[in-house]
């Protein structure tokens, strides 16, 4: 399955299968994404920064995400504004496409 196919399976909203080999494969991949976000030291911002810009579908500027961050996809059909705050325990269940505008706040523990 190639990537735009399985793009338009997980934003349709038509039921799949998460046991399908190219789905769990591909979501493994996003969830190694995660990980590695939430194992960077907080001092060392601009590779959050670089993260977070290669693992979101599209992210603004000025845009901050507290670890532990959990993600199904890990931000692949995530659209954020700029000047996003998210404070600790913040979970994206990004099965399909979600839009957060400028300068929103997340409070902590907030799916």
């Amino acid at each position: 399955m190639d990537s735009f196919e399985f793009y338009q399976m997980m934003t349709s909203g038509r039921l799949f299968c998460y046991n399908d080999p190219s789905i769990a494969q591909e979501q493994l991949k996003r969830l190694d994404l995660v990980f590695a976000y939430n194992q960077l030291k907080p001092s060392q911002q601009q590779q959050k920064q670089e993260m977070l810009k290669a693992m979101f579908a599209e992210i603004g500027e000025d845009c901050y995400l507290e670890t532990p961050f959990y993600s199904e996809w890990a931000g692949k059909f995530c659209r954020f504004g700029k000047g996003i705050y998210a404070n600790y325990n913040f979970m994206l269940v990004d099965d399909g496409e979600i839009t957060v505008g400028d300068y929103t706040m997340f409070g902590p523990n907030v799916t």
